[in-house]
């Protein structure tokens, strides 16, 4: 079986989708609007029972990034000059 489109070899496994995904939308959400409102990063922690440094790697968007982009997402280089 080929497959039309080999970027998307498995459609829906990132962000909430993800087999090991800890996190729902909704969670991620929280998670930064907690972090806007003045809650600290080890606060959110605790409170979702992970590690303080997976909730600094979902604020600054280097985990759950909107709209679920992938780091390995393929960019046109078409009109580049």
């Amino acid at each position: 079986m080929k497959l039309k489109d080999p970027i998307n070899k498995m459609p829906g496994h990132h962000g909430q989708h993800a087999p090991r995904a800890m996190f729902t939308d909704e969670d991620i959400l929280t998670i930064r609007e907690l972090r806007a409102q003045g809650t600290s990063a080890m606060e959110i922690a605790m409170r979702f029972k992970c590690n303080v440094t997976t909730i600094h790697r979902i604020i600054s968007k280097r985990t759950y990034k909107p709209g679920g982009t992938h780091k390995n997402t393929p960019v046109s280089q078409a009109g580049v000059q």
